[in-house]
């Protein structure tokens, strides 16, 4: 598949509408990224292996980004997979 094709596929409702909580306690839902790429990717702040190691890729691929004037077209999301202890206080720390 290429980049264009994966862009352009449709996220299914079941998925798009799952309640997610941003840093700022704020609720949200992948539907409100309708029409970005989203660059998805798991961690959790008590990960002291790859964690770290990811988000600074990531923080790599925002300022490509940045550089490129694509950041009004790419959303870069990091979705904690400890939810039970990454709450807004500690995503924000």
């Amino acid at each position: 598949m290429s980049p264009v094709q994966a862009a352009s596929r449709v996220v299914p409702n079941r998925i798009a509408t799952i309640s997610l909580l941003d840093s700022s306690g704020k609720q949200t839902d992948l539907a409100a990224f309708r029409g970005r790429i989203v660059v998805l990717a798991n961690f959790m702040t008590s990960c002291q292996e790859e964690c770290p190691i990811t988000t600074g890729a990531l923080l790599n691929v925002e300022q490509a980004l940045h550089a490129a004037h694509l950041t009004d077209r790419v959303s870069i999301l990091e979705v904690s997979v400890d939810p039970w202890r990454d709450d807004p206080s500690r995503l924000l720390a």
